[in-house]
């Protein structure tokens, strides 16, 4: 389980701790069950849930009305988020099995964020597009 600071998920970066200390993250772009993604003012943050959930809440643990559900069977849940580097970023199973992507690839050097609106959204390398967002900012 790790908190990884700085609201940027990118397959390319190695995380630095959070402020005020805790875990340094070297996710290469992937959240597992328990990782959790902060904005960068820490008000908000998406997880990786141990249940398989991947979920946007408040610093105070409230819960945003936005997730990816674990609903697939019992023989293929969401174990983690991939962030690839071709831009798509894919739920997928313990072996790597995809379940579901945002279908944004083609987009190298891509990278998803918590944002400090609570959208968690994917830009390309230069911000120049934003291909693909959860629509849950305030």
């Amino acid at each position: 389980m790790a908190d990884i600071s700085g609201g940027i998920l990118d397959p390319s970066v190695w995380y630095d701790p959070p402020p005020g200390g805790g875990l340094a993250n070297p996710t290469n772009g992937t959240m597992v069950r328990g990782d959790r993604l902060f904005s960068f003012d820490r008000q908000f943050y998406v997880a990786m849930q141990t249940d398989g959930n991947f979920v946007i809440y408040g610093s105070a643990g409230d819960f945003s009305g936005w997730a990816v559900s674990n609903f697939y069977d019992e023989y293929r849940l969401i174990n983690k988020v991939v962030m690839q580097g071709d831009g798509n970023l894919v739920w997928q199973t313990y072996d790597g099995v995809p379940l579901l992507a945002t279908n944004t690839q083609g987009h190298w050097g891509a990278f998803a964020v918590m944002q400090d609106d609570r959208n968690f959204v994917i830009y390309n390398s230069d911000n120049s597009w934003s291909g693909w967002s959860s629509g849950s900012q305030v």
